[in-house]
C-alpha cells in the first residue's frame, strides 16, 4: 500500500485497514483494537458521549476515522519516519486543494497551517496562512479560524515587517466582513495600524484598500462624511500606481455611499462608471457587483422596472460565475420588487431562494428577516 494512494483519497478520512498494511504489527493490532471499538479509554469516552459512530463511519473493511482526535492516536503508534511520510503527504494534498480554484472545500485550509507549523516551524506557518489559507478561510466565512490563526501568526513576526501589516490587514478584514459592531471596532484598529506599516513602505495598492474599508465600515456607521472622505481618498491613491483593475470597485463603493446619503443621481452616475470599465476590463465579477448596486438604486427610488431589469441581468451573471453570494443579494432584492407590486407569488419565491443561499453561507441575521418577510406573505394570504 502506498503512501500517496491513501493521502489522495482523503487524508481527513483514512481507512483504518490501509493503514494497517503499512504499519508493524504491534501497531497494527492496537489499531484493529480502536477501529472495532474495544474498550480503551478514548472509545469509552466517545461511547458515553454516544459520538462514536459520527467519528468511525462504515462498518466493515472501509471503516474510517474523521475524528482528528482519534486520528492523531493512530499516528501516535506509528514509527516516527512513516508518520513524517504520512504528513508530508498529507501537505501535499492539501496544497493541492488550495491550488484548484474549482475545490471549495474549505477543509484544507483549516487543516494545512498548524500541520505546516509541526512539520516546518513558525516561518513556514505564517507563509501558507497569508499565501494560501486565509483568503480562503475569509471566503468561506470561517472568521474564527481566521482570526485564531492571524492572532498565533501575529506572534512570530518581526515588529514593522511588511509580514506584520499583511497579517494585521487580514485580521482587520476577518473583523470586518463578520460585521457584529464589536468586530467593526477591532476591524478599523487593524485596518490603521496595517495602514501605518504599509505607508512606511509606500504601498499604494494597499494603502487604498484600507482607506476603502475604512470607507465601508463608516458607512455601516452612518458617518456617511467620513465614509465618503476614505472612499475619495481611496479612490484618488490608487489612482497613482497607473493601474485600472481596481476602480471599478472603488467607483461602486462610493456609489453606495451615495445611495445612503440618497443622493441617488450621484449614485447612479458612479455606479454605471463602474460597469462601463468593468465591460471594458473584462471583470465579470465588478460587472454583475454593479449590477446589484444599480438595482438596489433602482429600487430605493421606486422604479421596480429599472430594478428588475438590471437585477435579473446580475442574476443571470451570478449564475454563470457560480457566485452565490451574488445571487443571494439579488434575489433579495427582486422579492422586494415583486411585493412592492404586490406579486407574492414571486417575491415568495425568490426570498425562498435567497434564504437557502445566506443558509449556505451562515449569515443568519438575513435568514431571519427572510422568515420574517416570508411569514408576513402567509398572513397576508391567509386574509
Amino acid at each position: 500500500m502506498q503512501w500517496q494512494n491513501i493521502c489522495s483519497i482523503d487524508p481527513d478520512a483514512v481507512t483504518i485497514f490501509e493503514f494497517c498494511a503499512i504499519f508493524e504489527d504491534g501497531a497494527s493490532k492496537d489499531i484493529i483494537q480502536l477501529a472495532t471499538g474495544v474498550n480503551t479509554a478514548k472509545i469509552k469516552y466517545l461511547c458515553a458521549k454516544k459520538e462514536l459512530r459520527r467519528h468511525i463511519i462504515n462498518e466493515d473493511n472501509d471503516v474510517k476515522i474523521r475524528d482528528p482526535n482519534l486520528r492523531e492516536c493512530i499516528l501516535e503508534q506509528t514509527k516516527a519516519e512513516d508518520k513524517q511520510h504520512y504528513l508530508q503527504q498529507t501537505v501535499e494534498v492539501y496544497q493541492s486543494q488550495l491550488r484548484d480554484s474549482n475545490n471549495q472545500n474549505s477543509q484544507a485550509a483549516i487543516r494545512l497551517p498548524p500541520l505546516i507549523f509541526k512539520l516546518k516551524g513558525p516561518q513556514a506557518f505564517v507563509k501558507v496562512l497569508l499565501n494560501s489559507c486565509v483568503i480562503k478561510l475569509i471566503d468561506h466565512r470561517l472568521y474564527t479560524y481566521a482570526i485564531s490563526f492571524c492572532k498565533q501568526a501575529l506572534q512570530m513576526v518581526s515588529p514593522g515587517s511588511r509580514q506584520e501589516a499583511d497579517i494585521k490587514y487580514f485580521l482587520g478584514r476577518s473583523y470586518h466582513v463578520s460585521e457584529t459592531d464589536e468586530n467593526l471596532f477591532f476591524a478599523e484598529e487593524m485596518y490603521c495600524q496595517a495602514l501605518k506599516i504599509y505607508k512606511s513602505s509606500n504601498h499604494l495598492e494597499k494603502i487604498s484598500l484600507i482607506y476603502s474599508h475604512l470607507g465601508d465600515i463608516y458607512t455601516n456607521q452612518n458617518k456617511l462624511i467620513e465614509a465618503k472622505e476614505m472612499q475619495l481618498k481611496a479612490l484618488e491613491i490608487y489612482e497613482q500606481t497607473g493601474k485600472n483593475t481596481m476602480t471599478p470597485y472603488y467607483y461602486g463603493r462610493l456609489a453606495m455611499v451615495y445611495l445612503r446619503q440618497r443622493k441617488f443621481d450621484e449614485a447612479e452616475e458612479m455606479a454605471h462608471k463602474s460597469l462601463k470599465l468593468a465591460e471594458q476590463l473584462d471583470l465579470k465579477e465588478e460587472m454583475s457587483r454593479q449590477y446589484g448596486n444599480l438595482g438596489l438604486i433602482y429600487l430605493q427610488q421606486y422604479r421596480f422596472q429599472d430594478a428588475e431589469r438590471t437585477l435579473k441581468k446580475g442574476l443571470d451573471l451570478d449564475r454563470r460565475l457560480d457566485r452565490l453570494i451574488g445571487m443571494a443579494c439579488k434575489c433579495f432584492n427582486l422579492g422586494w420588487v415583486y411585493k412592492a407590486r404586490q406579486d407574492f407569488k414571486n417575491a415568495k419565491e425568490y426570498w425562498q431562494t435567497s434564504k437557502l443561499l445566506f443558509e449556505k453561507f451562515g449569515i443568519t441575521h438575513m435568514v431571519h428577516k427572510i422568515e420574517e418577510l416570508l411569514a408576513d406573505i402567509d398572513e397576508y394570504n391567509q386574509e
